[in-house]
C-alpha cells in the first residue's frame, strides 16, 4: 500500500525547527518571510550533501530546497565508488538531482547524503565514463560499460516534442572511446525491468508491412486449398454417379444387371446431402476469408499505426 505523505511535511524537521514552528506565531512567520507562500522561503527537510575535492556544487544548489547540480566525475554512491573511485581520467560528469534520500525515514537535518540512484527522488545523470545499467539497475545490463552514458530517473518521465520524436541507434560508427562500431544497437522496451523469463524474455517487434505481406501470402495459399478442394469435390461427385449406376454382367445370356438398391437410393441421396453441405460450408467459408482480407488488408490497415514506425 502505497504511504500517503501529508503536502506540508515537517515529520523529519530537527527539533530545534520543531520547536520554532510549535512556539511561533503567523505575524512572526510571515515577518520572517518564512511562509513559503508566493516564493518565500520554508523550513523543509535535506539531507546535507557530502562533497568531494573535484566536485562543483552549482550556485542555488543547496539542501535547503534539495535540488542540486553537481559537476564532477562519475560516482554513483560514495567518494569511492564509480570510475572517480578508480581515480580513472575522462570520467567527467553533471548530475543533476531533487530529492535526496527520499525514501528514507531519516532526520534529514543530521543526515549527511551521497548519490544514491535508487532513493533519490529524480535525477539526470551525464557521464563521459560510467557503467549506466549497473548505476540505475536496469536489466539486461550492457556488456560495454566504460562508455559515456546519460541516465533519467523519477517516479514518472514524459519527454514531450512539438513535431515528432525519433530513438536513433548506431550513430557516428565510432562511440567516445573513439572505438569502432560493428553492431547496430537495438531499442529495447523492457516494462518491469524483468527479462527472461517465458512471459517476460525481450522479443524482437513485429514489422507492420511485412506482417501484411505475410498475411496477404498465407490467404492466397488458403486461396489455393479452397480450391483445390472444391476441385476434389466435383470430381468425387462425378465418381459417386458411376459408382451409383454401376452394374455387372449377368452370367445369363451375359446381359447387364440392375445397379445394386443401395446404389439406386442410398448413393444418390447421400450425394445430395454432401454436396449441399459442402458448397454452403465452402461458401460460407470462402465468404469469410474474403471478409478478414476486407477488413484486414484494406488500405489504412487497422493494425499498422499511422504514427509510429520501426525498422
Amino acid at each position: 500500500m502505497t504511504k500517503k505523505i501529508p503536502a506540508i511535511n515537517q515529520e523529519h524537521l530537527s527539533s530545534d525547527d520543531k520547536e520554532f514552528l510549535k512556539n511561533a506565531s503567523v505575524d512572526q512567520i510571515v515577518a520572517l518571510k518564512m511562509t513559503g507562500v508566493g516564493g518565500e522561503k520554508t523550513l523543509d527537510q535535506s539531507a546535507k550533501f557530502v562533497k568531494t575535492d573535484y566536485e562543483e556544487i552549482v550556485p542555488g544548489s543547496s539542501n535547503t530546497n534539495n535540488a542540486y547540480i553537481v559537476i564532477g566525475r562519475d560516482r554513483p554512491r560514495g567518494p569511492a565508488s564509480g570510475y572517480a573511485g578508480l581515480a580513472d581520467t575522462q570520467c567527467g560528469s553533471i548530475d543533476i538531482v531533487v530529492g535526496r534520500n527520499s525514501q528514507r525515514e531519516v532526520n534529514f537535518q543530521t543526515q549527511f547524503a551521497n548519490p544514491d540512484f535508487k532513493r533519490d527522488a529524480a535525477r539526470i545523470y551525464i557521464s563521459q565514463k560510467t557503467k549506466i545499467d549497473k548505476y540505475f539497475g536496469l536489466k539486461p545490463r550492457a556488456v560495454s560499460d566504460g562508455h559515456s552514458g546519460i541516465g533519467i530517473k523519477a517516479d514518472q518521465v514524459r519527454i514531450m516534442a512539438r513535431h515528432d520524436i525519433k530513438l536513433v541507434t548506431g550513430m557516428d560508427g565510432q562511440d567516445s572511446r573513439t572505438g569502432d562500431i560493428h553492431t547496430v544497437g537495438g531499442i529495447h522496451l523492457i516494462a518491469g525491468n524483468t527479462v527472461g523469463t517465458s512471459h517476460s524474455a525481450l522479443e524482437p517487434l513485429v514489422k507492420g508491412n511485412q506482417l501484411a505481406k505475410m498475411v496477404e501470402e498465407l490467404l492466397y495459399l488458403i486461396d489455393c486449398a479452397n480450391t483445390i478442394f472444391q476441385t476434389w469435390t466435383t470430381h468425387q461427385t462425378k465418381i459417386n454417379k458411376v459408382v451409383a449406376n454401376h452394374t455387372h454382367p449377368s452370367p445369363l445370356f451375359a446381359k447387364p444387371t440392375f445397379p445394386s438398391l443401395e446404389n439406386i437410393v442410398i448413393i444418390p441421396q447421400k450425394m445430395l446431402e454432401q454436396a449441399k453441405d459442402t458448397a454452403f460450408d465452402i461458401e460460407a467459408f470462402y465468404n469469410e476469408v474474403n471478409n478478414f482480407r476486407t477488413f484486414w488488408l484494406a488500405q489504412d490497415r487497422p493494425f499498422l499505426s499511422k504514427k509510429n514506425k520501426t525498422n
